[in-house]
């Protein structure tokens, strides 16, 4: 077989680079970036871009943080490659009158039948877990101190859970107190875990919010902070020392995004 790179393949593989920066790379380094959101045609996503999401889905379960984008971008400049190559060897038809039939193909399906891809703010790249993590990890010696997580979009089932959310904080998950916050508890909505174990977005669509943080040196403390904040609820603040007790406690209060 005859694997000699020809002009050609350049050519698309350049096209395909463009297209990709355009509409998909681009706006998926905003998403992660917490840049401007611009939602790109779906199967356009389906089609350039699903090397991305193999990655993504791979290394989910390890914080790389901002260093997934090197590695998604390098596997899917190698489906570029293997997609130039194969149009640059058809004979009987420029490589890019297939390519330009992909698109228009690709934008006809997208605009038939429409399928979200990845929310806006955020949505599809960070997950909750981790932000509030990070906020925790800032707050857990700074008895008192109140912080406030960047937009944080919930897909339907999504949930912040305990249990993920200690890997950097270095606390125990039974340490943490949850509430729906400015949003009533609702079988619809959101609702709280068994034993105040987290909250579960029930909402079929994608729901961006943020979250109060905040920490105190136990559970009653931070039972008496919470109750000089009750704007911060729709009905009641947490009993957080029901779930911490004596220990070091740390309070995820959701707000409104706006």
């Amino acid at each position: 077989m005859d694997l000699k790179l020809n002009r050609n393949f350049w050519i698309v593989l350049a096209e395909l680079i463009v297209i990709s920066l355009i509409l998909i790379i681009f706006p998926l380094i905003f998403q992660i970036t917490g840049g401007p959101c611009f939602q790109p045609p779906s199967y356009f996503v389906y089609f350039f871009a699903w090397p991305i999401f193999i990655t993504i889905g791979f290394f989910s379960s390890i914080s790389l943080g901002i260093l997934v984008i090197p590695i998604m971008l390098a596997f899917n400049l190698i489906w570029f490659a293997i997609l130039a190559y194969l149009l640059s060897r058809l004979e009987g038809i420029t490589p890019h009158a297939i390519l330009g039939a992909i698109l228009v193909l690709l934008l006809l399906i997208g605009v038939i039948f429409p399928f979200q891809i990845f929310p806006c703010g955020h949505g599809y790249m960070l997950d909750p877990n981790d932000a509030v993590d990070r906020q925790i990890s800032n707050t857990i010696n700074s008895s008192g101190a109140i912080r406030t997580t960047e937009n944080l979009t919930f897909a339907h089932q999504a949930q912040l859970n305990a249990d993920k959310i200690v890997r950097a904080a270095g606390i125990n998950s039974d340490q943490i107190c949850f509430s729906t916050g400015t949003f009533a508890e609702d079988s619809s909505g959101f609702s709280l875990l068994e034993n105040n174990g987290g909250i579960i977005w029930n909402g079929s669509l994608t729901k961006t919010v943020k979250a109060k943080v905040v920490c105190e040196v136990s559970g009653v403390e931070l039972d008496s902070l919470l109750q000089e904040h009750l704007d911060w609820f729709s009905n009641f603040p947490p009993n957080c020392e029901a779930r911490c007790g004596s220990e070091k406690c740390c309070a995820v209060i959701l707000q409104n995004a706006n």
